[in-house]
């Protein structure tokens, strides 16, 4: 993505011949990440400070010419790619979901626990997935409508209580209620756009899914 409009002292952007991305992406292949950070953390300091000694906007151009210039070359451009990274996380799901989903099918009836206590059955891991599914979207929804997230209950003693209560529950509506619980979940991250997601409710949503999967993907015997 590139500046398209008039600059501030009244020439176009120069021409990069085409789209420079893949030359750029292809010099760039060697920089580590913190050189890259590094690298992208200093532009966008000298780019706001540019920014910030520019006159307003010349007569007759829509809005302020700052925010025309801030909007084009940092927030839309910015939200682009975290757009990138959203979608690349939702691939990452599905394709770890695939694969942990077909092996509880095929599991055994005792699947040890990661941590502490009785072994699980797939069908504990279902229960146990759907009560994090359940907890995601709670967490997405408050977020959605301004509020805040409910704090992350102590892990082990949650996850204790949370399978005593499930042990009984039928291993079938266990499966259909991860299912259906993934499913309403990815539809409401769905509907938040990349310029809405924070941090924290993108870190909510992958530990949750992504981010889980592999501790019971991993567990010997399931």
């Amino acid at each position: 993505m590139t500046s398209t409009h008039t600059s501030r002292v009244g020439r176009r952007p120069p021409d990069l011949g085409g789209d420079p991305n893949l030359s750029w992406q292809a010099e760039d292949r060697a920089l580590t990440l913190t050189e890259a950070r590094q690298r992208a953390a200093h532009a966008r300091e000298q780019l706001l400070a540019t920014v910030a000694t520019l006159p307003p906007g010349e007569p007759g151009e829509p809005g302020d010419g700052l925010r025309a210039l801030a909007a084009d070359d940092l927030v839309a451009h910015f939200d682009e790619h975290f757009g990138f990274i959203v979608a690349g996380m939702l691939t990452d799901e599905a394709a770890t979901w695939a694969a942990l989903l077909a092996r509880l099918d095929a599991a055994s009836i005792e699947a040890p626990n990661a941590g502490a206590g009785p072994a699980w059955s797939a069908g504990d891991v279902f229960a146990h997935l759907a009560r994090w599914f359940d907890f995601a979207e709670r967490s997405l929804t408050s977020f959605r409508a301004g509020r805040p997230m409910p704090e992350i209950p102590d892990l082990d003693e949650t996850n204790r209580a949370w399978s005593e209560a499930d042990r009984a529950l039928d291993p079938v509506e266990a499966r259909r209620a991860a299912v259906d619980g993934r499913a309403r979940l990815l539809v409401l991250a769905g509907a938040i756009t990349p310029a809405q997601w924070t941090a924290a409710a993108l870190n909510r949503l992958d530990g949750n899914t992504v981010g889980h999967y592999p501790e019971h993907l991993n567990t010997t015997g399931v």
